[in-house]
């Protein structure tokens, strides 16, 4: 209980968030809020940083990947692209890229980079620099195309590539 209150180093906000180091600096620097003298940060400020940068928990509890056969990775990114859906993260509604990750294993999360990316190449996701990190949603005009995908159908060359690759 005690701890809860205590100020947290960098590296104890960014766990607590879930997210990298670079990326509690990049939220403190919107927020007006670098610490001027030693690096501690209140466990308030954390969770204000947390609500600024649209920090969500882990979506994987629970989520069972697709059935069948099929290469794995492309199973996760069929779930990942079935989330976003699901979650309504379309043009009115973008979240951060590494919300979509987060709580995976490193090397999914590279794979879901990798895909996630490979589709905003494709014009079916936009991905978008923003002060407060990358947002990604599914763009307006590829919302059935990316259900196909989700749902095991019409998969691009260039995905099946990335996941391979």
């Amino acid at each position: 209980m005690l701890d809860e209150l205590q100020p947290l180093s960098l590296t104890a906000a960014a766990r607590r968030l879930g997210i990298d180091p670079f990326e509690v600096v990049r939220l403190l620097v919107v927020a007006d809020a670098v610490p001027k003298g030693p690096f501690a940060l209140a466990p308030e400020l954390v969770q204000r940083l947390g609500e600024l940068g649209r920090i969500e928990p882990p979506w994987w509890e629970g989520v069972a990947l697709p059935n069948g056969e099929g290469h794995p990775g492309l199973k996760r990114i069929r779930a990942a692209l079935g989330l976003l859906l699901s979650r309504g993260h379309t043009a009115e509604r973008p979240t951060r890229l590494d919300n979509v990750w987060r709580g995976l294993e490193h090397t999914e999360q590279e794979l879901l980079s990798r895909a996630l990316h490979t589709l905003a190449e494709a014009s079916l996701l936009s991905i978008e620099v923003t002060p407060i990190g990358q947002l990604v949603c599914v763009r307006d005009e590829a919302r059935e195309r990316v259900q196909a995908i989700a749902e095991g159908s019409d998969i691009p060359d260039s995905l099946t590539a990335a996941v391979e690759g």
